[in-house]
C-alpha cells in the first residue's frame, strides 16, 4: 500500500485513505480490506440518534437557600466537635449551613473551609486559621475573633 492510496466511499463518494475504518464525511463503516462495506451495518445518522433519546425531565422546583446550604455540608455538628476534640484539622471542610453556635474552635485550622450560611454565634474562634475560608452569610454574633 503506497502512502497516498485513496478509495471512494460507496455511500457518499468521499475520497478516503485506504485502510480507513470509517468515512469522515458520512460515517459509513469500511470493510476490513479497505473497500467500502456493502453488507456491513451503517452507522445511524446523528439526528436519528438524538430523536430516539428520551425527553429531558423538567427541572425540579428550586430548593430554598437553607436546603441548598444543608446539602453542601460534609460534616455534622457532632463530627466537627469530635475532630476539634481530637485536634484534627478542618482544612477545606464543607461546613456550610451547620449550627456551630457556642462551639470552641480556638486554634482550629479552618483555612479554605466552606462556612457559607453557618451559625457561629458565640463561637470561640480565637487563633483559628480562617485564611481563604468562605464566610458568606455566616452569622458571627457574639463570636470571639480575637
Amino acid at each position: 500500500m503506497s502512502e497516498h492510496e485513496f478509495s471512494p466511499c460507496e455511500k457518499c463518494g468521499n475520497q478516503m485513505y485506504v485502510g480507513a475504518y470509517f468515512c469522515t464525511r458520512c460515517g459509513a463503516r469500511i470493510a476490513a480490506d479497505g473497500a467500502p462495506a456493502t453488507q456491513v451495518e451503517q452507522l445511524p445518522e446523528l439526528s436519528d440518534v438524538l430523536q430516539s433519546w428520551p425527553a429531558p425531565e423538567p427541572n425540579p422546583p428550586s430548593a430554598t437557600k437553607e436546603q441548598k446550604v444543608d446539602r453542601m455540608a460534609d460534616y455534622s455538628r457532632e463530627e466537627v466537635l469530635r475532630r476539634v476534640r481530637l485536634k484534627q484539622s478542618l482544612k477545606r471542610a464543607g461546613l456550610a449551613g451547620l449550627d456551630l453556635s457556642g462551639v470552641n474552635l480556638e486554634g482550629v485550622d479552618l483555612s479554605r473551609a466552606e462556612l457559607d450560611g453557618a451559625n457561629l454565634d458565640g463561637a470561640n474562634l480565637k487563633g483559628a486559621i480562617l485564611q481563604n475560608a468562605s464566610l458568606r452569610q455566616t452569622s458571627l454574633k457574639g463570636a470571639n475573633l480575637g
